[in-house]
């Protein structure tokens, strides 16, 4: 079983065959629907209605907008969010040993003010 955190489709916390992250606190029970997944190989059922096929697609969906406020009470605002990155690049960056490396670390430091100005509406 894999269970992700993605926003706009690209993952931001991934774990397969055990539990992971617990990212519950994120979401409301109304936030609970079908989500299609690249798990799931959809040729194998016949009707869209299948109950195992339900099971499978089970999954907590919100627009990130919704989310900032529950994020923020739990810490992460938008400038710990551009520290920590900027930290992480940082380190990146000082244990490059290969020339070709430094230049994406580099390139992904520039990224943080596009990053934190990001359209929270997906």
């Amino acid at each position: 079983t894999e269970i992700t955190l993605s926003v706009g489709g690209m993952d931001v916390a991934w774990s397969k065959n055990h539990r992971g992250m617990d990212h519950g606190a994120l979401f409301q029970e109304r936030d609970r629907t079908r989500a299609h997944s690249d798990q799931v190989d959809y040729n194998y059922f016949e009707e869209r209605d299948d109950a195992e096929l339900a099971t499978m697609e089970a999954a907590f969906v919100r627009k990130l907008a919704n989310l900032v406020p529950r994020l923020e009470l739990l810490g992460f605002t938008m400038q710990s969010i551009e520290a920590e990155y900027t930290l992480a690049t940082k380190r990146w960056l000082e244990r490059s040993d290969e020339e070709e490396e430094a230049p994406k670390a580099a390139m992904a430091l520039r990224a943080v003010p596009c990053i934190c100005s990001a359209n929270l509406d997906c």
